[in-house]
């Protein structure tokens, strides 16, 4: 018969071979990101809506993230978060903002989603530009309480609200600028049916069968493996740093939601650089575009890039040039993680 203490272990051991067999069906992929037209249909009909007229209901204050952002509710029953772009916001007073990259990232969704059609990754909501008036944002904006105006920058805030509430905080206060009339911001396809977060407890049951896969002990199917490789490869060319808070499912395939955390970040994501599984059409164009050699079908990539093609794929919103750099550099590290000893050890199942 069991000791006491022995048998508290055993019943410990119990329920960790309990859980981890039902965070393992709660993360089991039926297809992963791999195939589709990456998004086509939903990008015509998020484009033919945004000449429709539409409501606006301010977002911000949901729950649902920091960035400032809009629900657009459109005549044809289209629905769309709205996210205005930096160029709009301005700093109230002092030197510093407080975590000012928030405020330049809604074009990252765009990006993102052209870029997961010249990948072909499935699940990425489509996102173009679209210019709404001020005033109209004005009279959706909502009343922010003091906690949230103590919060993250940007806030559609009045100035005079926070100097009167709180004086102390302006230096970090973000307002819109008062010379806006037409603001431009990122439009993202509403598409939350079927979508489920994944849980706390089965994140960290990937992070675990992470680690048995980098020991030869993988717990995931080449097809499951293929899925997470790619979207690592996907977040590593966006320099996406904050996938970590954003996982979500449908339909058993994953689904890369909230593109605002984007830039040329290769020392916080490489951390992060742990799979050498991506599908074989996601690694050919990340070579490629390594070595400039990218061939995008209907796009005329004249000097091979990956930002030509990813820029033709958004077109006609013009990207930014600083993309550029960030696309290509980020691709072509990326492209050295996948022919690294590390990667080349992985795929012989050589782990030592």
């Amino acid at each position: 018969m069991l000791r006491p203490a022995r048998r508290h272990v055993a019943a410990l051991a119990a329920l960790l071979i309990i859980w981890a067999l039902a965070a393992r069906r709660q993360t089991r992929l039926a297809r992963g990101l791999a195939g589709g037209d990456g998004g086509r249909e939903g990008l015509a009909a998020l484009r033919a809506a945004s000449t429709q007229s539409y409501t606006v209901t301010d977002a911000t204050a949901s729950g649902s993230g920091l960035t400032v952002k809009y629900l657009l509710d459109f005549e044809g029953g289209e629905r769309a978060l709205y996210k205005p772009l930096r160029m709009n916001f301005e700093r109230i007073g002092g030197k510093d903002v407080k975590d000012a990259r928030h405020l330049e990232e809604p074009w990252g969704e765009v990006v993102a989603s052209a870029l997961a059609r010249v990948l072909r990754l499935r699940n990425v909501p489509p996102a173009i530009i679209m210019e709404v008036p001020s005033s109209t944002l004005a009279a959706a904006t909502a009343p922010r309480s003091l906690r949230a105006l103590l919060s993250r920058c940007p806030r559609y805030i009045s100035r005079r609200l926070v100097r009167r509430l709180a004086p102390s905080i302006s230096r970090d206060g973000c307002a819109l600028r008062d010379d806006v009339d037409m603001v431009r911001g990122a439009l993202v396809r509403w598409e939350p049916h079927d979508l489920v977060r994944l849980a706390r407890p089965n994140r960290w049951f990937l992070r675990g069968a992470r680690a048995l896969c980098g020991v030869g002990a993988c717990p995931l199917s080449i097809r499951e493996r293929r899925a997470w490789g790619d979207l690592e490869a996907f977040d590593a060319i966006l320099g996406n740093y904050d996938r970590a808070n954003n996982i979500f499912y449908r339909g058993r395939r994953i689904a890369p939601l909230d593109h605002n955390h984007v830039g040329r970040n290769l020392t916080i994501a490489r951390i992060g650089w742990r799979w050498c599984d991506a599908s074989p059409a996601v690694a050919h164009i990340v070579r490629a575009a390594a070595a400039r050699e990218v061939v995008h079908e209907g796009c005329a990539t004249t000097d091979g890039s990956l930002f030509a093609a990813v820029a033709c794929e958004a077109a006609p919103d013009e990207l930014p040039e600083k993309f550029r750099r960030i696309l290509d550099a980020n691709a072509a590290a990326y492209a050295q993680h996948l022919a690294s000893p590390f990667c080349r050890r992985r795929r012989r199942g050589d782990v030592s």
